[in-house]
C-alpha cells in the first residue's frame, strides 16, 4: 500500500498497524498496543521470549500464531509479509515499524564481555549483532511505515568512535523520513526505574510533521553515573555529521 493510501487510511479509521522487530516478550509492543495502535506481529529470535510475546498479546480473535520465531537475518522482508498475509488471509498494511536491536554490542558491560570472550581488546567491533540495525532498515525500505520507532543503549551513539544512530538517522532520510532522536531516562515519566535510553522516532515526510519527544513528568536527581555515562555516549558525537539529533536535558 502507498503511503498515501496509508495516511488516507489512518484518517478514515484512526487506527494503525504495528510490526515489532527483535520484539522479545514484547515491551515496546505494550505501549504501543495502551497507545490504541493493533500490533500485528512480531518477529524474534529466542524461542521462549517469542512464545511469551505470543501469550502476551490477543491480537485478533482468530487463534493464529503472530509472533514468527525466526532469525531477522534470514527472513526477508517479502517472505516475512507473504508469511503474514498467510496467517491473516489478507495483505495487512504496515503503517508503524518499532524494534529494539540486540545491544550487547554497544552496551559498555556488554563489551567488557565481549572482550573476555574473543580475547580481544576490541572484541565488540567484530559482534555481528551490531549490524543487525541494517536490517531493521532493510524492512523499513520494504514496507514504507508512516512512523518508526527505534530503542537502544544510549552508548549506541558511540561504538567505536562511531554514531551509529547518525548513520541510520541518515540512511531514514534517504528513504523518505524526517528523524530526530534523543536520550530518555524511564525515571521522568513516572517509571520506578532509572533507565537511560536512546530513542528514535521517524515519520514520512509525507507526513509533513517533525518529530518531538515528550516532556518529563517527573523529578529526580540522578546518581552522578548517570552523567558520566551521558558524557561517554555523547563523546562520539561529530557535530559535523549531528544533523538530526535532538537531546534533550533532564535532571
Amino acid at each position: 500500500m502507498s503511503i498515501i493510501k496509508k495516511i488516507k487510511q489512518f484518517q478514515k479509521t484512526e487506527e494503525l498497524g504495528v510490526i515489532d522487530l527483535f520484539s522479545g516478550c514484547g515491551g515496546m509492543s505494550l505501549g504501543f498496543q495502551k497507545a490504541g495502535c493493533g500490533v500485528i506481529a512480531g518477529i524474534e529470535i529466542d524461542e521462549l521470549a517469542a512464545t511469551t510475546h505470543e501469550r502476551n498479546f490477543s491480537y485478533t480473535s482468530q487463534e493464529t500464531e503472530k509472533n514468527l520465531n525466526k532469525d531477522i537475518t534470514t527472513l526477508s522482508p517479502k517472505d516475512f509479509a507473504d508469511e503474514l498475509n498467510k496467517k491473516f488471509g489478507k495483505k495487512q498494511s504496515v503503517d508503524v515499524i518499532i524494534g529494539g536491536p540486540p545491544c550487547q554490542a554497544f552496551a559498555r558491560i556488554g563489551r567488557a564481555k565481549l572482550r573476555e570472550i574473543t580475547k580481544h581488546p576490541e572484541g565488540f567491533l567484530q559482534d555481528d549483532r551490531a549490524n543487525l540495525y541494517l536490517h531493521f532498515l532493510e524492512y523499513v525500505d520494504f514496507f514504507s511505515p508512516l512512523v518508526v520507532v527505534m530503542e537502544n543503549v544510549i552508548d549506541i551513539m558511540n561504538y567505536g568512535g562511531k554514531n551509529v544512530a547518525e548513520e541510520i538517522a541518515v540512511s531514514l532520510d534517504e528513504l523518505g523520513y524526517e528523524t530526530r532522536y534523543s536520550i530518555l531516562n524511564s525515571a521522568h515519566y513516572g517509571v520506578p526505574q532509572m533507565r537511560q535510553r536512546f530513542f528514535l522516532i521517524g515519520f514520512h515526510k509525507e507526513l509533513d510533521l517533525i518529530p518531538e519527544f515528550p516532556q518529563p513528568t517527573h523529578f529526580i536527581k540522578l546518581p552522578q553515573g548517570y552523567a558520566s555515562s551521558m558524557q561517554v555516549a555523547l563523546g562520539g558525537l561529530n557535530q559535523t555529521l549531528f544533523n538530526y539529533g535532538v537531546i534533550i536535558s533532564v535532571l
